[in-house]
């Protein structure tokens, strides 16, 4: 075996592309984690579209659209469309302000503060006076399979053109 030999060479050039994504992404993650907020946002207004939460759990569905049509959480959309995000360093947020937000999400008893009665319209658009409304819980914030998925494969976009753009940058070379 004293003739024998052998040898390996390993272009590390890819390898180095990626590292350079890799480091641009950390030296400065804003851009990447806004796309990552984006896709949240999205997913989370497409849960008002199915009518289920993360994990696909569907939504108890709602008086308002057992009589007069449409979709639970979304009769002018207003809380779907508040859904927003937010980069904070290394981190992205995302979520609503709306104030309707938390007992649909966490579900609760709804009772008055001044007064006997709680006032709304029914679905035949006349008043109604209750002592309390029960509302169950229907989560649309959440982060499940799909979201990891879709933020797997935004990330892998996001370094995929990094590299590319670092090819071009060095004419070729890392």
């Amino acid at each position: 075996m004293s003739g024998v030999q052998a040898k390996l060479t390993i272009d590390t050039t890819p390898l180095k592309r990626v590292f350079a994504a890799l480091r641009s992404v950390s030296d400065d993650p804003s851009g990447a984690l806004d796309v990552v907020g984006r896709t949240l946002v999205s997913n989370t207004q497409l849960r008002f579209e199915v009518g289920a939460g993360p994990g696909g759990v569907p939504w108890v569905q709602s008086r308002r659209p057992k009589v007069q049509g449409g979709k639970t959480l979304v009769e002018h959309g207003l809380l779907r469309d508040s859904i927003t995000h937010e980069v904070d360093g290394h981190a992205v947020v995302w979520g609503t302000n709306d104030i309707r937000a938390g007992i649909h999400q966490k579900g609760g008893t709804i009772v008055p503060k001044n007064g006997k009665a709680l006032a709304f319209k029914g679905a035949d658009g006349r008043p109604v006076f209750v002592q309390r409304v029960v509302m169950p819980a229907r989560p649309f914030i959440g982060y499940d399979e799909i979201d990891n998925e879709d933020v797997g494969d935004v990330l892998v976009d996001v370094l995929s053109r990094l590299v590319g753009a670092n090819v071009a940058s060095n004419g070729g070379a890392a």
